[in-house]
């Protein structure tokens, strides 16, 4: 049984033969978590490019929000304006800071926020 295409997709991940390469490896090797060498090649590339001090790779998109909501600020209480039409990836960071998620409406076209509704969204 076939399942119809999503309306959606999420990913339409394309691996070719270095990806899998790689993903072999990494399973081979039991790297395939938060630590190896992959990691330490990604962050060392990075620092590289954009200067020591500037990277550190996570486990996830959601720990990379946290981290970064962290960075800019964000302290309890404080409000953040998130597209209502997201993944709960976008907001648990903000819960997880005590702070609070607000839900921008979306433009229906390009399911991005609608910028002509956020001041209305400001509470400051």
């Amino acid at each position: 049984m076939s399942l119809p295409p999503l309306k959606y997709p999420v990913a339409n991940p394309k691996l070719g033969e270095p990806e899998r390469k790689y993903l072999k490896e990494a399973i081979d090797t039991n790297w395939i978590s938060s630590a190896g060498p992959f990691i330490n090649q990604f962050e060392e590339s990075f620092s590289s490019h954009f200067g020591p001090g500037h990277s550190v790779a996570v486990g996830s998109g959601t720990m990379a929000i946290e981290l970064a909501l962290e960075a800019v600020g964000v302290s309890p209480g404080d409000e953040v304006i998130v597209p209502n039409f997201t993944f709960v990836g976008s907001v648990s960071p903000i819960y997880r800071l005590h702070a609070i998620p607000v839900l921008a409406p979306t433009e229906p076209d390009g399911w991005s926020m609608d910028t002509r509704k956020l001041e209305s969204l400001l509470t400051y």
